[in-house]
């Protein structure tokens, strides 16, 4: 007989904790604040969000959430998992959707309006062959970044990119410029899995290099020799990531209770928590000090 029952998918326990509430209303003949509905958008972005495999729902993102929307009994919360290019437009177009999947732009806050933060992130790197590393090492500063300014410069060099995901200001800028100057030097992707599609494009050679996040090189990728990072020049800065929701009266309420949230101790240690369990090891003292820095 097994020591313990196996845990309840958090599903579930959202589910069984709302029953739970309502059956204690009743038994004190206390009518229950009707619930208000809330759709929680995401995208298939392992390990920040994972929607399908043995992982499924286990990503940084995906923990967060789920200890935010338990603490958010009065929003009925539905989840609906759509790519990014298909989440941006539903979020133009309104309606009562809420997310953690976007960084914010001038553009972007046009139509979202963005909590306090949740937490913070190590920035983009490149990534490329190691068998290319030598190509790249006589572009390092003396910081040892790599500037995409310099790397847009060089002749021939493919670029892979995840589309309409915005890599911070100063990437997004000569990534623009690097598009418009010369046909062919971006390679955008779209849909799901788009890691694991840029990962495969290098290996078969059709990019040169590609911009993800340190978790995302260490979940996809099962062979760490065969790849290299390097940091670049035009994203030093740890990423603040934050709520976002439609500028919309549907979720004033909502916008208002997930700010608050943002703001709580409680909230940032999970976050902290989920985040360092995807991160590579020797990188966990690295965010830990820079963390501390800020």
């Amino acid at each position: 007989m097994p020591d313990r029952l196996p845990s309840m998918p958090s599903s579930l326990r959202r589910r069984a904790g709302r029953l739970a509430a309502l059956l204690a209303f009743a038994a004190a003949g206390i009518a229950p604040v009707q619930a208000e509905p809330l759709v929680w958008l995401k995208q298939n972005l392992p390990p920040a969000t994972i929607t399908e495999g043995p992982n499924e729902g286990q990503g940084y993102i995906d923990q967060l959430v789920d200890y935010t929307l338990g603490k958010l009994p009065r929003h009925k919360a539905s989840i609906e998992k759509v790519p990014l290019v298909r989440e941006l437009e539903m979020m133009k177009q309104g309606g009562a959707y809420c997310t953690r999947d976007f960084l914010a732009t001038p553009e972007r806050e046009a139509f979202l309006r963005f909590s306090a933060p949740v937490g913070r992130i190590l920035p983009v790197v490149l990534i490329v062959r190691t068998a290319d590393r030598v190509r790249y090492d006589r572009l390092r500063d003396a910081d040892g970044l790599i500037s995409l300014d310099t790397l847009g410069k060089q002749a021939g060099l493919v670029f892979g990119v995840t589309a309409k995901r915005t890599y911070g200001a100063r990437a997004d800028a000569v990534l623009k410029r690097v598009a418009a100057e010369s046909a062919g030097r971006i390679a955008p992707v779209y849909g799901q899995n788009v890691t694991s599609t840029l990962f495969r494009m290098l290996q078969a050679e059709r990019v040169d290099a590609f911009l993800a996040y340190p978790t995302e090189a260490m979940y996809i990728s099962r062979d760490e020799s065969a790849y290299y990072t390097y940091p670049i020049a035009e994203s030093r800065d740890l990423v603040t990531l934050s709520f976002s929701c439609t500028r919309d009266a549907r979720t004033d309420a909502v916008f208002a209770d997930l700010d608050a949230l943002a703001r709580t101790p409680e909230l940032q240690k999970t976050f902290q928590a989920a985040y360092e369990r995807w991160l590579p090891p020797y990188l966990v003292p690295v965010y830990r000090s820079r963390l501390a820095a800020k």
